[in-house]
């Protein structure tokens, strides 16, 4: 992990190295917190996700880990490729490889939801978005096309078709809303 730091005349940013995590697969995703100096790893083959904060001192404080397994098994039956904090900071979203998308909510690292409707695998690159207001969530699916789930419900709202190659990152902008 590097800090950045403008100089004085503001011409450069100074990189600092403050710290470096190893993990025992590859970093598939990073969603960093909107409310505080915070961010969840995901790791290929690995059932958890793994949180950190920032400190005031520039130091890395790990906050725990995140099962993602419903019954807390240590089993992997699939890999977290993608991961966001809703617009609150108050649930997680992964997309998997198992054609899924699960919710969790961050403070009782309970799972919530179950989103299934898109197609995705182990060789997808699934990406997905929230809505400014949590109620909506959006995610790509290898057929090319967009699906959006009401979150209440779990339904799919809408399928979103019309690209030409799967599309390969998704940003809801609330300001264009």
């Amino acid at each position: 992990l590097h800090m950045t730091k403008r100089t004085e005349d503001e011409d450069c940013t100074l990189f600092s190295q403050i710290d470096q995590l190893i993990f025992k697969g590859a970093v598939e995703g990073v969603a960093f917190f909107k409310t505080r100096d915070a961010f969840v790893v995901s790791i290929r083959d690995d059932c958890l996700l793994h949180m950190y904060e920032l400190t005031e001192q520039a130091a890395l404080k790990k906050l725990g880990t995140l099962n993602m397994n419903a019954l807390g098994d240590d089993f992997v039956s699939f890999t977290a490729l993608d991961v966001s904090t809703n617009p609150t900071d108050k649930y997680i979203l992964v997309s998997t490889d198992q054609n899924r998308l699960i919710l969790f909510d961050i403070e009782s690292k309970s799972q919530l939801a179950n989103f299934y409707g898109a197609t995705n695998d182990e060789f997808s690159q699934p990406r997905h978005s929230w809505h400014k207001n949590s109620q909506y969530i959006y995610a790509t699916s290898q057929d090319k096309s967009v699906r959006a789930w009401e979150v209440s419900t779990q339904k799919v709202v809408a399928r979103l078709q019309g690209h030409h190659a799967p599309v390969r990152d998704m940003h809801y902008c609330a300001e264009l809303n």
